[in-house]
């Protein structure tokens, strides 16, 4: 079972290399959030 974090930052890494790690972990946790 894929953990969602995972998933959801692959896919920024794929849809937006040019986003920092932090960036991209603090939408992982407003994504969380508003599901």
């Amino acid at each position: 079972m894929l953990d969602p974090f995972f998933l959801v930052r692959r896919s920024f890494a794929i849809l937006a290399p040019g986003i920092p790690t932090p960036v991209s972990h603090t939408s992982s946790q407003t994504f969380r959030l508003g599901s």
